[in-house]
Parts: C-alpha cells; sequence; structure tokens
C-alpha cells in the first residue's frame, strides 16, 4: 500500500539540505516544484510555507486551508517528523504570530499594508469565539473574494490557522470602516485572554418540537473540531425512558436517574470522547459524543452499558468532519 507521508519524509533526508542551501542562497525556485511534488503526493490540496521557525530555525509548515480532513492528515505527517534541529522545525498548519503586523501583501492592484486593518468585535461566551468586522482602506472597492484572501490570510498571520479555526467566529468583510473601528491589536489581545480563559465546554439549553412532540436539548457550543483531531466518528447512545410521561418525557425521579446514568458515562469515557450534548424526545434520552471509532471509547461505553438494566442503544456513525455539529442547528 502507497505510503506518500513515510515517502515525503525519505524524501527529506537528503532534501531539506539541499533546501536550506537554496534558501541561504536566496535561489529556492529551483526546487519549488520538488516540494510542492512531495507534499501534493500526501494531499493535493495541501500547500506548503517556509517561515514561522524558533529562533534561527526554518519552520516547514503545511497549510491545511480550512479542510478538516486535511487537518487530520497533517497531524499524521508531524507525527512522523523528525525531532527539530538547529535548522529545521515543523508545524502542522500556517503558524501566526510573529511580526504580522509588518507584512505588505501584494494581491493583483492591491497592496496590502497589513498594519492598517481595522475591525470591530465581539466576544461569544457561549461559544468561545469572537465575532468581527474587519475593514482595510486598500480593499474598500476590492471584489468580495479579494477582500477575503486578503484578510484571512492577515488572520492566518495573527493567529495561525488552527487560531483562527479555534476562536474565530462570524467575520465580516466589511466595505466601509466600521463605527468605533479599533486596531487589530486589540482583537489580538481579545484572542489571547479567551485562549487564557476557555474551557471548551459551554452547555446551552433548548427546547421546541419534532414530530408533534417536545423535544429538549443541552449541547455543548463550545466544542471544537480542531481540539478533537483523532475524533473521527460520531457516538451516539440512546436510552430509553422508564414510565415516560404522555409527552414522552422524564418524570423528574427519572430526570434525575437519567442525569445520574450521563455523569457515570462520561466518568466511564475518561476523556476518550468529546461530549456534543443530548437531546430528551418520545420516550428515549440520546447522548451524543465524537470519538475515534477505533479508540478505547467503544470499550468503556460496553463495559458501562453492561452495568445497567436499561435498554441502550449504540450506534457509531463515521464524521471526520463533524457533520453532526449540525444536528440541532
Amino acid at each position: 500500500m502507497a505510503d506518500p507521508i513515510g515517502s515525503f519524509w525519505s524524501w527529506w533526508k537528503t532534501a531539506r539540505t539541499r533546501i536550506a542551501k537554496a534558501i541561504e542562497g536566496r535561489d529556492l525556485g529551483a526546487l519549488e516544484g520538488e516540494i510542492t511534488k512531495h507534499v501534493e503526493a500526501i494531499d493535493p490540496g495541501l500547500r506548503w510555507e517556509l517561515g514561522g521557525g524558533e529562533g534561527k530555525t526554518i519552520g516547514f509548515s503545511l497549510v491545511w486551508d480550512g479542510d478538516l480532513r486535511r487537518r487530520r492528515v497533517t497531524e499524521q505527517w508531524l507525527a512522523r517528523a523528525p525531532k527539530s534541529d538547529p535548522t529545521w522545525d515543523y508545524h502542522p498548519a500556517r503558524v501566526g504570530g510573529k511580526d504580522w503586523e509588518h507584512l505588505v501583501m501584494e494581491l493583483g492592484p492591491h497592496n496590502i499594508d497589513f498594519s492598517k486593518f481595522t475591525c470591530t468585535f465581539q466576544i461569544d461566551k457561549t461559544k468561545e469565539r469572537i465575532d468581527a468586522k474587519i475593514f482595510h482602506p486598500a480593499l474598500a472597492k476590492a471584489p468580495e473574494h479579494v477582500r477575503g484572501t486578503a484578510t484571512f490570510v492577515m488572520l492566518d498571520s495573527a493567529f495561525g490557522e488552527d487560531g483562527v479555526e479555534r476562536w474565530m467566529g462570524v467575520i465580516d468583510l466589511a466595505k466601509s470602516k466600521p463605527k468605533d473601528a479599533k486596531p487589530l491589536t486589540d482583537l489580538v489581545k481579545a484572542v489571547a485572554k479567551l485562549a487564557r480563559t476557555a474551557t471548551g465546554d459551554q452547555c446551552a439549553l433548548y427546547q421546541g418540537t419534532r414530530d408533534g412532540s417536545p423535544i429538549f436539548i443541552m449541547k455543548n457550543e463550545a466544542l471544537k473540531p480542531i481540539d478533537h483531531l483523532d475524533c473521527d466518528a460520531e457516538l451516539a447512545i440512546a436510552i430509553a425512558i422508564d414510565s415516560p410521561t404522555a409527552d414522552g418525557l422524564p418524570t423528574k425521579k427519572e430526570s434525575i436517574a437519567l442525569d445520574a446514568l450521563e455523569d457515570a458515562l462520561i466518568e466511564a469515557l475518561d476523556g476518550d470522547a468529546a461530549y456534543h450534548g443530548r437531546e430528551t424526545h418520545a420516550g428515549t434520552r440520546t447522548i451524543y459524543f465524537f470519538a475515534p471509532k477505533k479508540g478505547a471509547a467503544a470499550t468503556r461505553v460496553e463495559k458501562w452499558k453492561k452495568k445497567l438494566k436499561r435498554t441502550v442503544k449504540v450506534s457509531w456513525t463515521p464524521d471526520p468532519t463533524w457533520e453532526g455539529l449540525t444536528r440541532w442547528s
């Protein structure tokens, strides 16, 4: 079976010296095609960048461009990388946070000085993300795709690809300078503060109807795929409600019992799954997690299930892009 990641690192053993010398001589052009060939053999959608190393090292980064499947691939690539050395270190995503304010990007006829970006923003405490409206004077009349490219390159430069995925929510590409616009450095400080305080666990309660019957939902709004890259499947555990009401809901006593079962399940999983939420509807409480299909979660769930004297159905659905996040949208 082909092993493109293994082939990449085999090639890299000798190529890294040639690449480092080419960078030192400012003559990388002849090697760019060779590098691209080996990166695209891993995944045709991947790109690569140089930069973002620590100290005097050269950082080699793969760029995943917002595709979670590719981000998992870059994590596998990194897991097989050699140890960092005085010349090279390796990154599974575009690195940010270094001198981003001093960058100037040429995009067609547009000369975009990153220091001139301004913004307004709001912190969504439940989702633990920041929604922002971002403006640059050189892009006021630019097509939307140009504004989008420039804005997201700037955000990647400030926070790194993973940081943008983790902390940024809705991004509005403003055509005019927002009222009370602030420098981007204020947004950087806000993201840094959020990163220090975020829990990844912020549950919100919702209620409505489905098929004419009431449904109650508790959802972890702060759950983020980037924090659980090994979780490639959705785990659903449906527990039959004992003596449900006419509306298919649990009595107060049964609610307490179901909550205790859920707590015991989460404890049994012991961090091997990411809690998404639960729904209570039509005589069943269904608890949802994201977990590695081939991990320890499956065994732990079965052990938990054997201790019960209830009807419990366990199902696994492959979900590498976490489509299940939209279950209650």
